[in-house]
């Protein structure tokens, strides 16, 4: 996977877009609580530890929300590795509410071209990430 991701001179920016919130952005949202910090160049503050919810909550977590938290996503795999081969090219996470996973890679000369990545599984995404990451050389 590390060779993938060593970018050339002529990529400037990758800029990644999804919704924090909707599941269509599951498979490459950043999970910034299961990044190990000493890998992440992204620095995070510490999180208290959840107190217990009681049975009443509707907020308790679900069996859905746990399997998610099982797999892990594209940029939380992803991103400490990219940013390690290329710690001088920006890759920029963008959150925003109801838009489509989308991966943004801009060139020399301000060219830029786009991925989408809706309904994709994280073997897809990253084959797309590699597309326009081998397009700039």
């Amino acid at each position: 996977m590390s060779g993938k991701y060593v970018f050339s001179k002529a990529l400037k920016e990758l800029r990644f877009h999804h919704c924090q919130t909707s599941d269509h952005s599951n498979a490459i949202r950043y999970d910034h609580v299961s990044c190990d910090s000493r890998k992440c160049a992204v620095p995070t503050l510490p999180i208290p530890s959840p107190s217990p919810l009681p049975i009443h909550d509707s907020r308790r977590r679900t069996d859905k929300w746990s399997s998610h938290d099982a797999n892990r996503s594209f940029l939380t795999r992803a991103y400490p590795t990219m940013k390690h081969h290329n710690p001088h090219t920006p890759i920029l996470i963008r959150e925003a509410m109801n838009i489509q996973p989308r991966v943004f890679a801009r060139y020399e000369f301000g060219k830029e071209k786009m991925a989408d990545l809706q309904g994709l599984d994280d073997k897809a995404i990253e084959d797309k990430v590699s597309g326009l990451v081998q397009a700039s050389q």
